[in-house]
């Protein structure tokens, strides 16, 4: 166990799926009763509060778990620890520092798009109104390809330290079926979120957007939509079939509710046909983080006695200051001071550094959760 079989089921995803159920049977309520109403509309800024307390926090503990390994550790992995939040640097200085420039005339740039249309593909470079945008928005893009990836790893991860607890046998081929039911959920938010439900404006219909960013058009094919969700339904099927009953033919045994917990949250949570739209985006940060937090324990050791107790303490307060500073004080003063708003049209620096820490997160997390490395193991 990570604290206790009880503590892990419930953070490793049990809460959040009580919460879907809770709002799933409260919405035939919630218009016919104040009350009920009233807690809906308390859930907002209940998970906007708890993002201080958990999700600023995870982030920073995976810059702990990357940087803290000392200089080796970075230059066996200088690639993901050095050079990607290099690139992600560079890419928003020139988005900054270029922002209003025009780039659809450039002859390289058309001559991409005449390579595309050559190539019977819809999208299109320079589509938006400048460089700044469209980087933006190219990176935001980035962020939620990255972030169903890095979710759907996370959720693979418990499932397997659980069988491992459990000593629940899984073959090769069942671990590779859990982990292609996973990112067929993930690939298939993805498609919907780029292809079929962007954010409708009057002026701009089928655009959508990221705070106010407009996001570039990928020109994807509709019919990845009702693919994926096709291939979602089948890998579903498929794990229930090929890893529960076949397990329990060829063991006499069913897997326990610690190993399929995170495996269940994160299908009625992305999945868009069942999840709960109105909090999907406050509430799945919130719990990913609340299921990270065991395995972070657990990897920092426990530790007792008053001196101990202090440093623990110290570490957090650390860690809740940091996490503050970096997604909300500095990138809102930055925007204030240099007058981002009424210049750029957007918060520049408040989607800056949430894409920014988010996609090196990704990049941090795999390279610190190996199974090769002793502390992990």
């Amino acid at each position: 166990m990570l604290i206790t079989r009880f503590v892990d089921f419930w953070l490793m995803g049990g809460a959040s799926v009580l919460l879907w159920l809770v709002l799933c049977l409260g919405q035939g309520f919630r218009y016919d009763s104040e009350p009920v109403q009233a807690h809906f509309l308390r859930l907002a800024p209940l998970f906007a509060a708890l993002t201080l307390f958990c999700n600023h926090p995870h982030f920073m503990i995976s810059y702990r778990f990357g940087y803290g390994r000392g200089i080796k550790f970075m230059g066996r992995h200088w690639i993901r620890l050095l050079a990607v939040p290099l690139g992600l640097f560079a890419a928003f200085a020139l988005a900054y520092f270029r922002f209003d420039t025009h780039i659809g005339a450039m002859p390289a740039v058309l001559a991409l798009n005449g390579g595309f249309e050559r190539l019977g593909l819809q999208f299109r470079l320079g589509t938006l109104p400048n460089l700044g945008t469209e980087i933006l928005s190219f990176t935001v893009l980035l962020m939620n390809l990255t972030v169903g990836w890095h979710y759907s790893k996370q959720v693979f991860g418990c499932m397997m330290v659980y069988a491992k607890f459990d000593a629940y046998v899984l073959t090769r081929v069942q671990r590779l079926l859990i982990k292609a039911s996973l990112f067929s959920v993930a690939y298939f938010n993805f498609f919907y979120l780029t292809i079929f439900a962007p954010e409708y404006h009057a002026d701009s219909p089928q655009q959508s957007y990221f705070f106010n960013i407009p996001l570039v058009a990928l020109g994807l094919p509709r019919f990845l939509i009702p693919l994926s969700a096709v291939v979602c339904g089948a890998l579903a099927i498929a794990v229930i079939v090929g890893v529960v009953m076949v397990n329990w033919r060829r063991h006499a045994r069913w897997p326990s509710p610690n190993f399929l917990v995170a495996w269940v949250a994160f299908f009625v949570w992305w999945i868009p046909v069942v999840r709960q739209t109105e909090f999907y985006f406050l509430a799945i940060p919130f719990f990913h983080s609340l299921q990270y937090l065991p395995f972070a324990y657990r990897l920092e050791g426990r530790v007792t006695g008053v001196r101990a107790d202090l440093r623990a303490s110290l570490k957090l307060a650390g860690l809740l200051a940091i996490g503050f500073a970096a997604f909300e004080l500095v990138p809102s003063v930055l925007d204030r001071w240099l007058g981002t708003y009424w210049s750029l049209d957007t918060w520049f620096f408040m989607i800056a550094f949430a894409v920014f820490i988010n996609v090196h997160h990704f990049f941090i997390d795999s390279v610190v959760w190996k199974f090769e490395q002793k502390e992990v193991r």
